[in-house]
């Protein structure tokens, strides 16, 4: 499975607001997956690029307002697009576009509701026939708690898609994927984030139960931090994946 899985956990976890904010790292998890995020300072742009045995496996572009919102992110592998996904807001509409080729569908005019906080509560959208040729109706509930997303479920035709996130004070430190298609649980993915004493991710531990009971997975170290703690290089080490390759990650970050 690839890191794709995280990709997807928070794609659609974000506040709404253009203007110049002091930091506030609830607001960064919203907007970015927890080894992503932001650790004291919000990003314009960050790019991650991994390789595989020295060789490009996939980038992700992951955009930024000043306030800590996500604009964009795209992210693509070399040699499939099977896990390829792209989208983008619109804040002063409440519009989104999303394309998802794991799910099928390519929204260009979806809908989406924010609570009292500002964080996005629902999203509806229509695939819209130009790449997927389908009638799938895509929908997403976030459920908050204390600014913290606890879960967030996702409907798109057959598939059902239920992600809970669990919390030690200000850090998310686990979360649970439920994939279901037709009904029937294919994937169960278990990611635990683990810190060090300044609160800035250290370790990633990937867990996946395949339908047929296979079990494989990874860890993923982070190191190189930068002046504003956030990391600069990361090694994964898969298991029961049937290769040994090296995988290296490198981030390049432009905060504003």
């Amino acid at each position: 499975m690839k890191n794709y899985c995280y990709f997807l956990l928070f794609l659609f976890l974000t506040g709404c607001d253009s203007s110049h904010q002091p930091f506030d790292r609830f607001k960064a998890f919203e907007s970015s997956p927890p080894m992503f995020a932001p650790v004291s300072h919000y990003m314009k742009q960050q790019t991650i690029k991994t390789e595989v045995d020295g060789k490009l496996d996939s980038i992700q572009v992951f955009k930024y307002t000043k306030s800590g919102d996500i604009l964009s992110a795209n992210g693509n592998y070399t040699n499939s697009d099977v896990f390829g996904i792209s989208f983008e807001y619109d804040y002063e509409k409440n519009k989104f576009k999303l394309y998802n080729h794991l799910f099928r569908v390519n929204i260009t005019d979806g809908n989406f509701i924010r609570n009292h906080n500002n964080q996005i509560i629902e999203y509806t959208g229509d695939n819209d026939h130009q790449i997927f040729k389908n009638d799938s109706k895509y929908k997403t509930i976030n459920n908050y708690q204390d600014k913290k997303l606890i879960q967030s479920l996702t409907e798109v035709g057959k598939i059902i898609n239920k992600v809970s996130m669990y919390w030690e004070n200000d850090l998310p430190i686990k979360s649970e994927s439920l994939l279901y298609n037709s009904n029937e649980l294919r994937i169960i993915n278990i990611t635990d984030y683990l810190y060090n004493e300044k609160k800035q991710i250290e370790k990633m531990i990937l867990t996946i139960v395949m339908g047929n009971k296979k079990i494989v997975g990874s860890e993923t170290y982070f190191y190189d931090y930068n002046e504003y703690g956030d990391w600069i290089k990361s090694t994964t080490i898969r298991k029961n994946q049937g290769s040994n390759k090296k995988v290296t990650t490198v981030r390049d970050i432009e905060y504003w």
